[in-house]
């Protein structure tokens, strides 16, 4: 059978959080250009939910699907409990079947657009791309597939590892007014674990147990501490798993060989540097790139990848993990002391990658200092 053939204007490898979050800033567009979606998976399921803070009065594209809002959240050991409150920014989560409707319908209401489900890549030669459904030339690719060039034991130096539990408890048990974003923190061997809580009610929510570690594993090897953690937490109240969410994330700098974003062929997503390195959070880096990235088109400019950190923000994020990596003992005393110490509105900047130099500052103060000069003088 000889091949299709189809041209198109801007042409996206990868409908998912980037792909879709570029459709989505088209489509508010005046541009007359033709996009395609190229998507190997066949549909869309609910796979993860996406949480991040944002200011409590900005005009944020994604407010009509937001599952919910905090204005506190919790940190604690064994020992001890302690929260942040703000006034000015809340603790947001999308949810991941929400963003997809969303992102589905406009592209189905914008007759610019195309979504191709189930149409995986086989080659790639400058911008013709093979498909089993054909073959697509593109004036701009955007290539948004997840980790496919990343392989973990080599090119990470320290991961994220979770695995989690979307819950309906057969009787009230969440207190929905609070996210508990480290709790039950406690140093483990060669590695640091907290229980993340979202309460989406008082009967739903999600429990992650997560690990901060050097050494790579499976989220799956996660699941019997889950399981005793999530006992513990809410004793014999019975419930139902709607949803299972695990994921290994990489911390720190990758030392993939990244390949180069051209004018015309762009890199996006994780292997462009969307994740930040310290955190895993990621879905703001990538809505605003969408944003960048739509509204230079509309200038007639060639489309950027990521907005460099500043660099000392990008120093303390990776000598940050390379304490932890050459530290893990101290893994407990630097998150108990950093969340203690720091005001709630200068802890959410500095997640957020949008710190000032005077919150750089005070992390800076606020620390433990001799895990961190360990690091300093520490050559790997």
């Amino acid at each position: 059978m000889q091949d299709k053939f189809f041209d198109c204007d801007i042409l996206i490898l990868g409908g998912g959080c980037t792909g879709l979050n570029f459709a989505l800033a088209y489509a508010k567009s005046n541009l007359n250009l033709s996009l395609t979606i190229l998507e190997a998976r066949e549909n869309y399921e609910h796979d993860r939910n996406w949480s991040f803070w944002i200011e409590s009065n900005d005009n944020f594209q994604h407010r009509d699907i937001i599952r919910k809002t905090w204005n506190s959240w919790r940190f604690s050991t064994s020992e001890e409990s302690w929260s942040h409150i703000s006034k000015k920014y809340e603790y947001v989560t999308i949810a991941s079947r929400d963003f997809y409707d969303k992102a589905i319908q406009t592209i189905k209401n914008d007759k610019r657009q195309t979504l191709i489900l189930g149409c995986a890549v086989h080659t790639i030669s400058g911008n013709t791309i093979q498909t089993e459904k054909g073959i697509y030339n593109a004036k701009i690719v955007i290539d948004t597939r997840n980790n496919k060039n990343i392989k973990f034991e080599a090119d990470a130096s320290f991961y994220q590892v979770f695995y989690g539990y979307e819950v309906k408890t057969k009787s009230t048990f969440f207190d929905d007014t609070q996210v508990g974003l480290m709790t039950e923190m406690k140093n483990i061997k060669n590695s640091f674990s907290f229980l993340y809580v979202l309460p989406f009610s008082k009967t739903d929510g999600l429990i992650e147990y997560t690990v901060f570690t050097k050494d790579l594993i499976k989220p799956d090897d996660l699941r019997k501490e889950l399981n005793h953690s999530i006992k513990k937490l809410i004793g014999d109240t019975n419930y139902d798993i709607k949803h299972i969410e695990q994921a290994v994330l990489p911390m720190g700098p990758l030392k993939m060989d990244q390949k180069k974003s051209s004018s015309t062929y762009i890199y996006a997503g994780t292997q462009a540097g969307a994740l930040r390195e310290s955190s895993g959070y990621g879905f703001l880096n990538i809505y605003n790139w969408a944003i960048s990235a739509v509204i230079n088109l509309e200038k007639g400019k060639d489309i950027s990848i990521y907005k460099n950190r500043s660099s000392m923000s990008q120093y303390l994020d990776r000598h940050f993990i390379k304490t932890l990596r050459i530290s893990p003992s101290s893994s407990k005393k630097i998150f108990v002391t950093l969340t203690k110490k720091i005001q709630a509105d200068d802890f959410v900047r500095f997640m957020s990658e949008t710190n000032r130099l005077i919150d750089l500052i005070k992390i800076i103060i606020a620390v433990p200092k001799l895990p961190f000069l360990k690091a300093l003088f520490k050559n790997e």
